[in-house]
């Protein structure tokens, strides 16, 4: 689908005006792009020619993105039929209006494209609860270009949003607020009570980190760090040292959901990105688990090494056959949706006790849940409690994978139905 964008004259300066480090015209044309939209129109007004946003545009970022520009005598009116007129030529036959200085919320727009798909001839747009009078042109809206000359006159669909589908900036004054709304949406929809504790917690460093030149790999090796010096601390094998060396664990674990947030609100989400993430996150579980190990024999004696060997064992061979399924539930270039499509995979095998049990249990293995309760047994002098529980669930953990890898991610399981690849095509139009 074909997004349009009518630059105003007045606002041009806005196009450079950098929003959680990414200029706002950049913002909302990679919105657009992210959610499903491949060609974009901007109707550039005299203020702002074609050539000049173009050269702005010129970005790594928007590298899969078809960028069209329209030069415009005079400022588009988009409720003027006239105008629609001289630029239909431009326009395919249905396309995504885009308000100027509007940031939409990147799954509300995507959710807005998967309606619009459902109903071919009608004009959709999101709904609202307030009393005043909503222009269709005042939100993203998916219009149908025929009717434009009518006043819109197309049947009209509303989607009901849960808050509000996006972020209006009207000046200087909004920029504050709108970069305090990305980062506090820049979490994931999977994301359990803990997480979202977590990127509460990590919200001020994001914000900060999206107006510098840091990149999310950057803060990924960053948390490699922490962790590293987390297990030299553990080795010690002290109370003080064990409860120090959870904390930073903890800080590590921050780290890990600092450089997602980062990757989203910036764009800069890739294969490598998720890879690397997932490798330093495997890292830091051996680093401490190996650091627990060597603490606990300097403080209680070689059995402590049976239980680290089963544990180190366990969670390598975890690793590996999760690494499988990975590459089983999510295509090689889009590896961020493996969580959520294993999570879709159990909820549908529900009536298997072994999925409904793993769907209940497996916020456990996160990292983001593990460094609390790391904390919580470090502080009341419980590591020993807490390897062999480890242990135990790592050896558990690999057995029960291996049986969901055949089960949920054998053959047919894993293809897309056929209503599901025609919505895919007709939004990726």
């Amino acid at each position: 689908m074909q997004a349009v964008i009518a630059v105003k004259p007045s606002e041009t300066i806005a196009a450079i005006t950098l929003i959680c480090g990414v200029p706002l015209l950049e913002r909302v044309i990679l919105t657009a792009v992210r959610s499903g939209c491949k060609r974009v129109v901007l109707l550039c007004p005299p203020s702002l020619p074609g050539a000049a946003a173009r050269a702005r545009l010129r970005t790594p970022r928007l590298g899969g993105a078809e960028i069209d520009t329209v030069d415009l005598a005079a400022p588009f009116d988009e409720a003027d039929a006239e105008q629609w007129h001289r630029v239909s030529g431009r326009l395919e036959d249905r396309f995504l209006w885009m308000p100027w200085g509007y940031i939409p919320h990147r799954n509300a727009l995507a959710e807005l494209l998967g309606r619009a798909v459902a109903k071919p001839r009608a004009n959709v747009r999101f709904a609202f609860h307030r009393s005043e009078p909503v222009s269709i042109f005042d939100v993203p809206a998916v219009l149908v270009k025929s009717e434009l000359a009518d006043g819109c006159g197309a049947p009209l669909e509303t989607l009901l949003c849960e808050g509000e589908p996006g972020l209006l900036l009207r000046g200087p004054a909004d920029v504050a607020h709108a970069e305090r709304e990305l980062v506090r949406r820049s979490g994931k929809v999977t994301d359990g009570i803990y997480s979202r504790f977590n990127r509460w917690l990590c919200r001020p460093a994001v914000r900060w980190l999206s107006r510098t030149r840091i990149t999310p790999n950057a803060v990924t090796f960053g948390g490699l760090a922490v962790a590293l010096l987390s297990g030299m601390l553990f080795a010690r094998g002290t109370w003080l040292s064990n409860v120090a060396a959870a904390i930073l664990f903890f800080v590590s674990g921050l780290f890990d959901e600092i450089d997602g947030m980062l990757a989203r609100i910036k764009f800069q989400e890739s294969p490598f990105g998720c890879w690397l993430e997932t490798m330093v996150d495997y890292t830091t579980y051996v680093v401490i688990f190996v650091g627990m190990t060597i603490g606990g024999y300097h403080r209680s004696g070689p059995e402590y090494l049976l239980v680290g060997a089963a544990l180190l064992i366990g969670s390598l061979l975890s690793f590996w056959v999760i690494s499988i399924q990975r590459k089983l539930a999510a295509p090689a270039s889009r590896p961020n949706e493996y969580s959520r499509r294993y999570l879709a995979a159990l909820d549908r095998d529900g009536k298997n006790l072994i999925s409904r049990a793993v769907r209940q249990l497996q916020f456990l293995t996160k990292k983001g849940v593990l460094v609390h309760y790391l904390l919580l047994f470090a502080v009341f002098g419980l590591l020993p409690l807490f390897l062999t529980l480890a242990a135990l669930g790592a050896n558990i953990a690999w057995m029960v994978t291996i049986y969901l890898n055949f089960r949920l991610f054998s053959g047919h399981s894993r293809a897309l139905t056929t209503s599901q690849r025609a919505v895919a095509a007709e939004v990726k139009r």
